[in-house]
C-alpha cells in the first residue's frame, strides 16, 4: 500500500485530509464538490468524513460518517462556533491498475459574516490586519486553547472534557478561555509582523522613512525592498539629475530598478502625471542681444524640455517615432538642414506616411503624459520639393485617457470651439524653402481670444487647438505627407527639430542671474507634504544648494 502525496496507487490507501484553520460564521453546510482524477465505476474512493465544532478539540462522537449532503446539512452549528472538517478518502473498487489522485474538496456553506467592530478598527491591530479573525490568529488561539483545555497548566477543578463535549457541556470553559488566548493571539500576530518587516508594505515604508528616504506608499513592495536593500545608492543619487530618472530608463544600459527619490517624494503617477525636469542651457536665459528680450517667457531651443521623440534637431533613430507606412519614410542626409532629416516619399495616392498612428489608434509605447493645464507647442522644421506635385502638410494631435481611451481637443479658429484633432490640413508648402511651423495646444478652459497669433498656427492656416477634457493626460502627434485627396503618387517632403513643450512659463527669465537654474513642472500626490513643503525638500536634501529651483506645480 503506497499514499505519495495525493494520490493514492493501491486498494486500502487512506488519506486523511484536515483543515488546517476553522471556518467561524457557519449557520448550515448545504453541500460540498471535490475535484479527484482516475475515478471510475471500478476504481473510486469511498469519502467520509468527520467534524469539530471547537476548533479540533473534541470531534463528533459518532466518527467517520459518509461524506454527502444529508449527512453534512444536519450538523447542528452556532454562527460562534470553530467548525473544522477532517475528510477520509480511501481507495475502493476492483480495478487494481492506474492512480486515484485527489485535489480538493469545498464546503457550500450559508454564513454569517463577523465584523471586527470598532475597538479593533481604531487599534494598532488594524493597520495589519484585515479583520480579528486572520487565519494566523485563529491557528494560534486554537493551539494555546488546546493546551489549556488539555491537562497539565490549569486545575482538573475546572471540569472540562470528561465525555469529549458531547453536547456542547464545555461551552462555557471554552467560550471563556478561547476569548483569553485570541486576545494574546493580537498581540503574538502584531509581534511576527515585525520579525521580517521587509515583507510588510506599512512597516517597510514607515523603516525607510525614519532612515530618512523619501518613498511613496503606493510603490510595489518588490521597489521599497530594492531601496532598502541599497540604501546607500539612493542615497547618493541625491545632488545628481538620478533623483528624477524614471523606473526602466536607460542608466549606461541598464534599465533603472526605481523611481528616483523626487518622483517617489511626489508620488509620481507615470499612468497620467506630467513630469519635467532641467538645468536651463546658460545662453537661454538672462538678456541675450538678438536673442532673447527681457520679458521672454518661452522655452524655445531649451531641448530637456522636449517630449518628443529625440532630443535633437537631427533625426537618428526612426524605431524612436510611430510611423505610419513606414516604408515611405527614411533618413536622408540634407545639404541645406546640415543634418540627417526624415524623408517622407512616394505616398499612395489616397493615402498618408508619416508621424502619427493610424486612425489614431493608441500606442503607449509613443504616447507621451501632458497636462491639460498647462500650453504646449508642436514644432518643427520642414521642406517640400519645389518639383514635387501633390506634396500636402497634415499636422494634428490625438488626446488620450490614462487608460488609452481617446479623447478629443477643440478647434481655436472660430468662437465656437468645435472639436477637431487635425490643427494643419493639407496645407501646400511646395516652394523648396524650409518652413518653421508651430501649433499651440492652449489649456483646459482658456478662453477663446480673436487674435490671430492666439488662435492660428504661425503660418496663418489652420487652427491652434484647445484641450478639450480635464481626463487628457497623454497625446500623440500626427505630421503626416497627406495624399487622401491626391490621384497620383506624392512628391517628397522632408522633417527635422520636431519638438513638444510646453509653449511657456508664467514667468520671465530675463533678469535670472545664476548658472545653474533648474525648472521642473511637477504634481503633487503626496498626501504627507503640501507644495511648500515638496519644495522646502527638494532645496534643502535632493539639489545642491548652488542651483536655483523653480518648481511650476501642476
Amino acid at each position: 500500500m503506497a499514499v505519495v502525496g495525493n494520490t493514492c496507487s493501491e486498494i486500502g490507501d487512506v488519506m486523511i485530509v484536515t483543515m488546517d484553520t476553522p471556518i467561524t460564521g457557519v449557520r448550515q453546510i448545504n453541500n460540498f464538490t471535490d475535484n479527484s482524477v482516475g475515478e471510475t465505476a471500478t476504481r473510486f474512493f469511498e469519502k467520509k468524513f468527520r467534524y469539530s465544532l471547537d476548533g479540533g478539540l473534541n470531534f463528533n462522537p459518532e466518527g467517520y460518517l459518509d461524506l454527502n449532503p444529508t449527512n453534512l446539512s444536519v450538523i447542528v452549528i452556532d454562527p460562534s462556533y470553530d467548525l473544522i472538517v477532517e475528510y477520509r478518502y480511501e481507495r475502493a473498487g476492483t480495478d487494481t491498475t492506474g492512480l486515484l489522485e485527489w485535489s480538493e474538496t469545498t464546503l457550500s456553506t450559508s454564513s454569517y459574516s463577523y465584523v471586527s467592530g470598532i475597538a479593533f478598527d481604531n487599534s494598532v491591530f488594524r493597520y495589519f490586519f484585515e479583520t480579528s479573525y486572520q487565519p494566523s490568529m485563529l491557528s494560534w488561539s486554537l493551539n494555546v486553547l488546546e493546551k489549556l483545555y488539555s491537562p497539565g497548566i490549569l486545575p482538573q477543578s475546572m471540569t472540562r472534557n470528561e465525555n469529549q463535549n458531547i453536547d456542547q457541556e464545555d461551552r462555557d470553559f471554552i467560550d471563556f478561555w478561547r476569548a483569553i488566548t485570541h486576545y494574546y493571539a493580537l498581540f503574538v500576530c502584531y509581534a511576527r509582523a515585525f520579525e521580517d518587516f521587509r515583507n510588510n508594505q506599512q512597516l517597510i515604508v514607515e523603516y525607510l522613512r525614519q532612515r530618512g528616504i523619501y518613498v511613496c506608499e503606493s510603490q510595489t513592495l518588490a521597489d521599497l525592498q530594492y531601496i532598502q536593500e541599497n540604501f546607500w545608492d539612493e542615497m547618493r543619487h541625491r545632488g545628481t539629475a538620478m533623483i528624477a530618472k524614471k523606473k526602466g530608463d536607460d542608466i549606461s544600459g541598464t534599465p533603472k530598478p526605481v523611481d528616483g527619490e523626487l518622483l517617489r517624494l511626489l508620488c509620481y503617477n507615470d499612468e497620467c502625471d506630467e513630469f519635467l525636469f532641467g538645468i536651463s542651457e546658460f545662453d537661454s536665459i538672462g538678456w541675450v542681444v538678438d536673442r532673447w528680450s527681457p520679458l521672454w517667457r518661452g522655452l524655445t531651443h531649451q531641448a530637456q524640455f522636449t517630449k518628443i521623440y529625440e532630443r535633437t534637431q537631427k533625426v537618428s533613430d526612426l524605431t524612436k517615432y510611430p510611423l505610419i507606412n513606414a516604408g515611405d519614410v527614411a533618413i536622408v542626409s540634407d545639404s541645406d538642414a546640415g543634418i540627417p532629416v526624415m524623408s517622407i516619399t512616394s505616398v499612395a495616392a489616397g493615402d498618408s506616411s508619416g508621424i502619427g498612428t493610424r486612425n489614431g489608434n493608441y500606442n503607449a509605447d509613443f504616447a507621451t503624459n501632458v497636462d491639460p493645464s498647462l500650453p504646449y507647442e508642436l514644432s518643427f522644421v520642414v521642406k517640400s520639393d519645389v518639383t514635387s506635385g501633390d506634396v500636402k502638410l497634415t499636422v494634428g494631435l490625438f488626446g488620450y485617457t490614462s487608460d488609452g481611451t481617446a479623447t478629443s481637443f477643440q478647434a481655436m479658429d472660430t468662437a465656437s470651439l468645435v472639436d477637431q484633432d487635425i490643427a494643419i490640413d493639407e496645407v501646400e508648402l511646395n516652394d523648396g524653402y524650409w518652413h518653421k511651423i508651430s501649433v499651440i495646444l492652449h489649456p483646459f478652459n482658456s478662453a477663446f481670444d480673436s487674435d490671430p497669433n492666439y488662435r492660428l498656427p504661425n503660418i496663418n492656416a489652420g487652427t491652434n487647438l484647445r484641450f478639450k477634457s480635464e481626463s487628457t493626460c497623454k497625446v500623440i502627434p500626427r505630421i503626416v505627407l497627406d495624399n487622401t485627396s491626391g490621384g497620383s503618387s506624392s512628391g517628397e517632403m522632408r522633417i527635422y527639430g520636431m519638438r513638444l513643450a510646453p509653449a511657456y512659463t508664467e514667468y520671465s527669465t530675463g533678469f535670472v542671474n545664476t548658472a545653474n537654474f533648474l525648472q521642473t513642472w511637477t504634481k503633487n500626490n503626496q498626501g504627507n507634504y503640501t507644495d511648500s513643503q515638496i519644495e522646502t525638500i527638494i532645496k534643502n536634501e535632493l539639489i545642491p544648494y548652488t542651483v536655483t529651483l523653480q518648481n511650476n506645480y501642476l
